[in-house]
């Protein structure tokens, strides 16, 4: 097969119209052309040097797109969804707490611990939150190059905040609310610090515990380091599957899209689909990976493989049933 015509049909939905005439149709045609001048296996180092250049190409004018400005009543609209959404997961998350805290301390402690709360529990929020801009994005029916552009600039945003958050917002707060908590109950002197734990560690540090470099096994024995090792991986690989999870939810939501809406095999509406997703990650997350022997810190990615073949598996299906509608309808039309 010539190379390059899958890479123009590629680069055609992506890019605008006068970066794909001037710049990527003459690069593929030249490609295509070398490629029919060589024979043998110097077609193949045609084909390294032609990706690699289209490849260079769609990188240096990635930035036109990527940073174009936004379109103002998208990036409006899309906010506020997020702000109304992750505002009322992070009220109902934080539920418990105000039950629990409320009458047990005084006024001023007690909303102080609430703003130390307010990032764990807008992190988790948050990935919820994106996933419902795709109905914001999507007005077509079938998706444009704008829209793919926006969904890929927001999923950006999403994983740049969630990286902040869980990297390093939360646990800070985490040790916060711990040292908080610690003190008197009703006075107003501290307490003895409290040293941080493994959810109170940024990821930097984290990624840079000494229980990571230790020998774990000694003379057919674990060692102290094994069990503290198994601890930071898994918390290192839920912090980085929750930066990847807004990508994710997004696109098992854009890809439901896909399908006529008003029909039985049609998406689930946004106000059972993202609860659902969300939910169905965190009910994996939770002794997946115990519950088939394989280690722990392999669970939060195990939860997403599962979310995305499921995914995958369900709108297989919901393709098929679609085909199979149409085709019984085209048959009953005399």
């Amino acid at each position: 097969m010539v190379p390059g015509t899958r890479a123009l049909a590629f680069v055609t939905r992506w890019f605008d119209p006068s970066t794909v005439s001037g710049v990527f149709e003459p690069l593929i045609a030249d490609w295509q052309r070398e490629w029919r001048d060589a024979a043998g296996f110097a077609r193949f180092g045609v084909r390294i040097r032609g990706g690699s250049a289209l490849l260079l190409s769609m990188i240096a004018a990635s930035p036109n797109v990527l940073f174009a400005p936004w379109p103002a009543n998208t990036l409006r609209r899309v906010m506020t969804r997020v702000t109304i959404w992750t505002t009322v997961v992070t009220a109902l998350m934080l539920m418990p707490f105000v039950i629990d805290l409320k009458g047990r301390v005084n006024v001023g402690v007690f909303l102080y611990l609430l703003v130390l709360l307010l990032p764990q529990a807008a992190a988790l929020a948050f990935p919820l939150a994106i996933t419902t801009i795709v109905d914001v994005i999507r007005t077509a029916p079938r998706p444009t190059r704008e829209e793919r552009i926006a969904a890929v600039r927001f999923a950006i945003a999403a994983c740049s905040l969630m990286l902040v958050l869980a990297g390093w917002v939360y646990p800070a707060s985490n040790q916060h609310f711990r040292v908080t908590a610690s003190r008197p109950v009703h006075g107003t002197s501290i307490g003895p610090g409290l040293a941080p734990g493994l959810r109170e560690l940024s990821i930097f540090y984290l990624s840079r515990d000494e229980s990571l470099k230790s020998e774990l096994w000694r003379d057919g024995r674990e060692l102290w380091p094994t069990g503290r090792a198994e601890a930071v991986r898994s918390q290192i690989a839920s912090r980085t599957s929750m930066m990847v999870l807004p990508i994710v939810l997004m696109w098992a939501r854009w890809r439901s899209l896909l399908l006529p809406r008003g029909h039985w095999y049609s998406p689930l509406p946004l106000a059972l689909s993202a609860p659902l997703l969300f939910g169905s990650y965190m009910f994996l997350l939770r002794g997946f990976a115990d519950s088939v022997y394989a280690p722990r810190w392999t669970g939060p990615f195990l939860a997403l493989t599962i979310l995305v073949v499921a995914s995958l598996g369900v709108d297989h299906l919901r393709r098929r049933a679609a085909r199979l509608a149409v085709g019984q309808l085209s048959q009953e039309q005399p």
